[in-house]
């Protein structure tokens, strides 16, 4: 990575690095009209012209997701420190020169990362590009956007219906329990002129014992059973959360199906009540994991009752991918002289920034593992995984006639 410039393209249209893609357009219009160059005249013109380029370059940057994407990730992790000796080494000095800008602005960091690091190899197989950094934090993880999900249950008479969920609790910072947050569902009626309310009990997924814990295991579906889907960020998959799942499903009417003139229910027996449940989150909970609420599902005209399930869904990290159970894991970059030299840099972890050391000599493709850095296993938390980086060995494939002379001379010292 290089370092970061001190005035970002969000700096320069004046956006939040959240802006949503109508604000960034609001920003350059707003700023191109104030800085057009034919506005001005003379010296002021000069200075408008180069103003004007800026906002341009940066709109046109911000405006396209892809080079967006691009553009926010190099810029998330913070700039690379080399160590002060590293700094003072007649080798980087040659290399570079002595009057060279990158020494000068180079701050000395002489911290490291606790002994215990190890390093292994992975394989080396093309992992997914980094995906977009969201708002900007730097202490903290990045808050993920509101995510929409949507669960379809398959066809079925009478009781079936679709829900879809709409969006998933706001970010809080690492650490913070957050408040039951409501996460809705909507329910195609078979008897529109009719909405009640009903309050379900909390549940907790602590327990694998019950009937009502988290899971891996399929489970049996029936045509009274509603499933859906329960929308997390890749945060509270991390510290656990409380939930409050809202849902609708099928009650018994009131008129005990007596009636086909029932206003109520038509005639069938059942009408569509909106419900709600809470839910509580464990920390370490994986994609995919089910809980089974019994008796909690759609209910027939005899009174019989379903089950709700929900299905866990994690929403995905910039920079972080969970591997297995309680690992997780990163690529990080990095340029071939702080592979070969050495470097310390700050990256971020699940709980946070964390100061990671490259040795010197490190490999592309080798992996620096962090012990204890990782998940905790939801089913037993005493188990923490590990942080596992992979550093990727960033080539230059453009060098100065110095430059690529200093390294044929380094060619030469290696075999003389």
């Amino acid at each position: 990575f290089s370092a970061c410039m001190d005035v970002t393209h969000y700096q320069v249209l004046g956006v939040n690095k959240d802006a949503s893609e109508e604000e960034i357009k609001q920003a350059y219009r707003q700023k191109a009209k104030e800085l057009h160059p034919d506005r001005g005249s003379g010296t002021y013109q000069e200075d408008t012209t180069q103003l004007f380029q800026q906002v341009t370059e940066a709109y046109e940057i911000l405006s396209d997701l892809q080079k967006r994407t691009e553009y926010d990730r190099k810029i998330m992790l913070k700039p690379h420190t080399l160590s002060e000796s590293t700094l003072k080494s007649e080798s980087l000095k040659k290399l570079f020169g002595d009057n060279d800008s990158f020494l000068k602005n180079k701050l000395a960091s002489t911290e490291s990362y606790p002994r215990s690091t190890k390093r292994e190899r992975l394989p080396t197989e093309e992992e997914p590009a980094l995906k977009r950094h969201c708002n900007g934090h730097s202490n903290i993880l990045p808050p993920l956007s509101n995510i929409t999900k949507c669960a379809s249950a398959k066809s079925m008479p009478n009781l079936r219906a679709n829900y879809t969920l709409s969006k998933s609790a706001e970010f809080s910072p690492m650490g913070a329990l957050k408040p039951p947050t409501p996460t809705e569902t909507s329910t195609r009626s078979q008897s529109p002129n009719y909405q009640g309310t009903i309050q379900l009990r909390g549940h907790n997924f602590n327990s694998l014992a019950s009937l009502g814990s988290f899971s891996n295991l399929s489970t049996d579906i029936t045509a009274l059973t509603i499933e859906t889907i329960l929308s997390i960020s890749f945060e509270e998959s991390v510290t656990g959360c409380q939930k409050q799942v809202l849902f609708s499903r099928k009650e018994p009417c009131s008129c005990g199906q007596n009636s086909s003139q029932c206003d109520i229910c038509s005639g069938s027996g059942l009408v569509t009540v909106n419900a709600s449940t809470e839910v509580s989150v464990p920390a370490g909970v994986i994609n995919g994991c089910k809980k089974r609420l019994v008796d909690e599902g759609h209910s027939s005209p005899t009174g019989r009752k379903g089950d709700l399930i929900l299905t866990v869904n994690v929403g995905n990290h910039p920079f972080l991918r969970r591997r297995g159970q309680v690992d997780v894991e990163c690529d990080l970059p990095v340029s071939f002289i702080h592979a070969t030299l050495g470097v310390t840099l700050q990256i971020p972890s699940i709980r946070g920034q964390i100061r990671l050391h490259v040795p010197p000599g490190t490999q592309p493709n080798e992996v620096i593992k962090v012990p204890g850095a990782g998940f905790v296993d939801y089913r037993n938390p005493s188990i923490h995984g590990n942080m596992l980086v992979r550093i990727i060995v960033q080539i230059p494939k453009k060098l100065s006639p110095k430059q690529r002379e200093l390294l044929k001379e380094f060619e030469k010292a290696s075999f003389a």
